[in-house]
């Protein structure tokens, strides 16, 4: 497999043809159901960028979308733009039973990385890190001084 950036897989392995092509929606959909099966799995981050999915907003919420669909395990995910939080928190409170039900036992970590090499904040990341969690679900932030924070919904 080949990592793009942030380790999630842009290409995919084609069993069928042994050739690499472009991740797409239904590899997600796929990794995620095979992830739910095994025992020594806790927790399933992403695993894949759906390359078939154009635009960025409809990307970020089907990718929340196959992972909630497809496992019951906790899942990690990262989100692009600040406009999808807003759908993907309601979705994530009917998947839980109700308005703020998400809340309370939160099941999706949103990653976020507002560090860039060399060791230099990116103001749109940080921002988003800061003021537009879908939740209050944990939300990883480097640097370490600041290894988790809970964010309130916008």
């Amino acid at each position: 497999m080949f990592f793009g950036t942030g380790g999630a897989v842009v290409q995919t392995l084609d069993l069928d043809s042994g050739v690499y092509r472009p991740s797409t929606l239904a590899d997600l959909h796929d990794f995620t159901r095979l992830q739910d099966t095994l025992d020594n799995v806790s927790w399933f981050a992403r695993y894949c960028v759906a390359t078939d999915v154009p635009d960025v907003c409809d990307l970020d919420i089907n990718t929340a979308y196959a992972l909630v669909r497809n496992t019951t395990k906790p899942v990690t995910t990262s989100f692009t733009l600040t406009e999808t939080v807003a759908p993907i928190a309601e979705m994530l409170d009917v998947v839980a039973g109700g308005p703020d039900e998400f809340a309370k036992r939160p099941f999706l970590k949103a990653h976020i990385s507002p560090v860039i090499s060399p060791l230099r904040y990116v103001k749109t990341r940080w921002m988003w890190s800061m003021n537009a969690s879908p939740t209050t679900s944990p939300c990883p932030v480097s640097p370490p001084h600041r290894p988790e924070l809970r964010l309130r919904r916008p």
